[in-house]
């Protein structure tokens, strides 16, 4: 009994050691603790004490009952010391960032955090080339350590979408621009929902939104309201407006080029059209035998008449209307031939169930899109996009941001 009793006291030193201490060094990740916790961390200081006093105790003192007084007081240590160490952890409410002094909660910080997770896995697995194993999170990859990028980033993201919160309630889209008033919408919202579909309503969407979608579905009607009374109040949109306007992003009303395309196809599906690894093989080495004896200069048109039997020979047209003679559904071969010079002959091409070999036979300047009517209203809504979002760039330039550094600090994936 003595040996087991000393056993378990070592065992609570010890989450004294690792518990605590440190909560007594760095006080409470939430605020500074009060008056009330200091002495209650005190006082438990003082049990142990007195508890591990005894640990080198005579065989007479270890009767039955002091055994169990010693267990329970053990049992109350322990209990009251969970209780600090969760306390000190961060809740839902408490506030990462302010805003402009409005504030970013631990909930509202920790629904983007996960959002962000795949953007974060997919940077350092093509920078870097790290995979996503134990350790990967707090490792240093060249300088770079992937819980602090995904905190980083996820901060942005929730001072971009705090400052157009904020910038709503000034055009008296929303009456309060923290998640508390979010979360409070969401509820009544899905219980509105809930209210139709048991009473046979027809609604769209789910019959109820998770956290996470049903601020998406919030965010993304408000900005479309937001953009129309910015416009509106911010912005004169003349035809002059729309004209400078297209011309500074003339690239991007650029069409495509119309490029006539020669292909030789072999298909790998036999009958009722199934694909067979024993035809693939077969259909691939058909068509890098046509590759391999293909002379220099000579067309495919040129290779299919003198040895092409069993091979489809395909002429697309590629442009803004696709024409295409002998081609399947399924034959798409315009991403292929984008970059492709007049004249040039790619490598062999697998598309499905089919091997091929691709001609850029000519190509000729698409030219643009001209300004007219049809493009106007495009042109506007570009416009207003534009305009738009550089104002969101300057009020986050602007905006006054204070961090709390211990609690943004300890979020991090569970």
């Amino acid at each position: 009994m003595i040996y087991k009793i000393n056993k378990i006291l070592f065992m609570v030193h010890t989450a004294q050691a690792h518990f605590l201490v440190p909560m007594l060094q760095h006080g409470n990740a939430c605020s500074d603790a009060p008056a009330s916790r200091t002495l209650t961390i005190r006082y438990v200081q003082s049990t142990f004490s007195s508890v591990l006093g005894g640990q080198n105790l005579s065989a007479s003192a270890c009767s039955r009952s002091h055994s169990w007084r010693f267990l329970r007081s053990i049992g109350f240590v322990l209990l009251l010391s969970a209780a600090l160490l969760f306390s000190s952890l961060a809740s839902g409410e408490d506030t990462v960032a302010t805003v402009n002094d409005e504030s970013i909660t631990v909930r509202e910080f920790q629904r983007v955090l996960y959002r962000k997770r795949a953007e974060v896995l997919r940077y350092f697995r093509q920078k870097h080339g790290a995979r996503d194993e134990k350790g990967f999170w707090d490792r240093d990859h060249g300088g770079e350590v992937p819980i602090e990028k995904l905190r980083s980033i996820t901060l942005d993201d929730c001072v971009r979408t705090k400052v157009q919160l904020i910038m709503a309630c000034k055009h008296d889209l929303v009456e309060d621009a923290s998640y508390a008033a979010f979360l409070s919408s969401l509820k009544r919202e899905n219980a509105r929902r809930k209210k139709a579909v048991a009473n046979g309503e027809v609604i769209f969407g789910p019959i109820e939104y998770t956290e996470d979608t049903g601020f998406a579905h919030f965010f993304s009607r408000l900005l479309i309201s937001l953009k129309r009374s910015f416009a509106r109040k911010n912005l004169t949109i003349t035809d002059e407006v729309l004209r400078e306007f297209y011309d500074e992003n003339r690239e991007v009303y650029k069409r495509s080029d119309d490029i006539k395309v020669h292909a030789l196809t072999v298909e790998a599906t036999g009958d009722g059209g199934r694909a067979d690894p024993v035809l693939k093989r077969a259909a691939k080495s058909r068509i890098e035998q046509l590759a391999s004896a293909r002379s220099s200069g000579e067309t495919l048109k040129q290779l299919h008449a003198r040895m092409g039997d069993g091979v489809n020979f395909v002429e697309q047209i590629i442009g803004d209307t696709d024409q295409s003679e002998g081609a399947s559904e399924e034959f798409d071969i315009s991403e292929v031939v984008r970059d492709m010079k007049q004249g040039e002959v790619s490598g062999v091409v697998e598309q499905g169930d089919a091997y091929s070999l691709v001609e850029c036979v000519e190509r000729k300047d698409g030219g643009y899109y001209p300004f007219n009517d049809q493009l106007k209203q495009h042109l506007r809504d570009m416009y207003v996009d534009s305009a738009y979002e550089k104002k969101v760039d300057e009020l986050v330039a602007d905006a006054k941001i204070s961090v709390k550094e211990r609690i943004y600090g300890s979020l991090r994936l569970r």
